[in-house]
């Protein structure tokens, strides 16, 4: 009877998780986010959300590539060998990972393939399964900051339309399909591999796109600084550090004591700022602190006089 019944719980045991499996939906999001460039580099963040259940998941592991436009390249040899041996294209930014997934070694996520193809696709980020890791709630979680190097400036007002391959064949062979592997909360297996085309028991994706190729990631880089008015252009104000990584200074420079209008623009043409400023006043301030990475177009009108200057925050 004894044994019976310990069978019995075993199957018991069998059919509890195989129940769970089919009507305990999973969701995650892989995203990316805070990108920012420099000449030759760019950096972006990529995030992993956990949309369901509410009481979370046990992340096992996550693996994905990044698409981007070659022609950014500008005749740059980016590395292209499978091995981190040698190669630094790509780099994992100490520090960046997500503190949950750090906690008693947690996640190690590394670079497996450091690969730009003439598709452009780059091979960035690989957690390997494990059985021993933290759980986590629903919530948005970086999985790492990773900086891209081009040997050579990036091609001039270039925009690296960055995406994330929901397929192995897309946009080429040995494209990098985005995989989630994890195993319920508070329990180390099984263990699931959710991706951008499984479908789970409720017939939808497992795993969702925060970019795709219909929809990417646009930023604008490598776009040449506006070119400063002489003293006898219409200058009306100066403005700098520029780049400027937290506040830029702007510098009423015009004699006349007519009001100063100052508006800032991103660069899809959404106004940010608006405000006015007597010109017999304070001559100098600073501003942009709120302002995220990217650039803007600080437009300076005083009576029949505009100058639009070109403001790039790191």
């Amino acid at each position: 009877m004894k044994k019976t019944t310990t069978l019995l719980q075993k199957i018991m045991l069998f059919f509890f998780l195989a129940f769970s499996l089919i009507g305990y939906a999973q969701h995650f999001t892989v995203t990316l986010d805070n990108f920012i460039s420099t000449s030759n580099t760019f950096e972006v963040d990529v995030i992993l959300i956990i949309n369901t259940p509410a009481e979370g998941v046990r992340l096992c592991g996550l693996s994905t590539g990044i698409n981007f436009n070659p022609a950014i390249l500008n005749g740059g040899t980016p590395c292209t060998t499978f091995s981190n041996s040698g190669c630094d294209s790509w780099m994992l930014i100490p520090g960046t990972i997500a503190p949950e997934l750090t906690v008693n070694g947690g996640l190690n996520t590394m670079i497996t393939g450091n690969r730009a193809n003439p598709a452009g696709h780059l091979r960035i980020v690989q957690v390997p399964m494990a059985t021993s890791l933290v759980d986590l709630v629903p919530g948005s979680y970086r999985i790492g900051r990773f900086r891209f190097s081009n040997t050579v400036p990036w091609a001039l007002d270039s925009d690296p339309e960055l995406w994330l391959s929901p397929t192995n064949s897309s946009p080429a062979a040995g494209s990098t399909n985005t995989v989630v592997s994890f195993s319920y909360f508070g329990v180390s297996s099984p263990i699931m591999n959710y991706t951008t085309t499984f479908l789970n028991p409720s017939n939808e994706p497992g795993v969702t796109l925060g970019y795709t190729q219909e929809s990417p990631m646009h930023r604008a880089m490598n776009i040449p600084l506006a070119t400063m008015p002489s003293e006898e252009s219409e200058q009306i104000a100066t403005a700098f550090p520029n780049p400027f990584s937290s506040t830029f200074q702007l510098n009423l420079t015009t004699v006349s004591s007519e009001m100063v209008q100052v508006s800032v623009y991103d660069m899809l043409g959404k106004l940010i700022e608006d405000f006015n400023v007597e010109s017999n006043g304070i001559t100098s301030f600073s501003f942009g602190e709120k302002y995220a990475a990217g650039i803007y177009n600080v437009k300076v009108v005083q009576g029949d006089k505009t100058q639009v200057i070109r403001m790039i925050k790191q």
